[in-house]
């Protein structure tokens, strides 16, 4: 009785260690697999190209070549959800305005169907900070205070500056941007902006060209102007 106890004790246990043995071996497949298909996908967007929706924009930004490189992915197979992150160089334009960007991007991915579709934006930190940009570019030509105000991470408003005030003083004004170069910091990212503004001062017409330095600085989920927006 014992010793057919001891046998039956020693298949259960050999059958829950081949399960184990099967259930990982399954898993550690699908973990390359995963991981694979992944890599693939953000790959191949370096044939095909990237359109990348803007809000506030009336054009996508389109790139014109880009990379994406040192690409890792962390799955959750529970929740079907996986993350890509990877540094992307990026070339590409919003109408009219040339983009280049290089930065870390955390690409998500969700399991539907048999494959691993991107959730969201394949850039989705530059198009944050293109947007805001974007924005502020808009409010500057609108000479709309309060969107600015709303883009500005100080309180109390807006900031106190000369070139701000000039630009709000203007009676008609145009802000084109030419170019925007963007680069990923710890905190944010900084960027430079070849800018022509035109229109009426109080005193004189205004016609200058120039190339300004300017903070994105993130607080929660959102990025704000800092310390200045001119």
């Amino acid at each position: 009785m014992l010793k057919g106890a001891r046998g039956l004790g020693l298949i259960a246990s050999l059958l829950a260690v081949g399960l184990a043995v099967a259930v990982f071996s399954q898993r550690c497949g699908l973990d390359a697999n995963a991981e694979g298909e992944i890599l693939s996908r953000l790959k191949s967007t370096e044939r095909s190209g990237l359109s990348l929706p803007i809000p506030g924009a009336r054009a996508p930004l389109v790139s014109r070549t880009h990379r994406y490189d040192r690409i890792s992915v962390q799955v959750d197979y529970q929740k079907g959800t996986a993350t890509a992150v990877a540094t992307l160089d990026f070339t590409g334009a919003l109408g009219e305005t040339e983009v280049s960007s290089l930065g870390l991007e955390k690409v998500s991915f969700r399991y539907r169907d048999g494959d691993w579709e991107p959730e969201g934006s394949l850039a989705p930190l530059l198009v944050q900070a293109v947007s805001r940009l974007e924005a502020r570019r808009l409010a500057l030509e609108t000479g709309s205070a309060g969107r600015l105000a709303a883009l500005f991470g100080g309180e109390g408003g807006l900031p106190k500056e000369p070139a701000l005030s000039r630009a709000l003083s203007m009676t008609t004004r145009t802000y084109r941007v030419k170019a925007w170069y963007l680069r990923s910091e710890r905190e944010g990212i900084s960027a430079s902006e070849a800018y022509r503004l035109q229109g009426d001062a109080p005193d004189r017409p205004v016609d200058e060209e120039g190339l300004r330095s300017l903070s994105l600085i993130r607080r929660g989920q959102e990025l704000f102007f800092w310390p200045t927006l001119m």
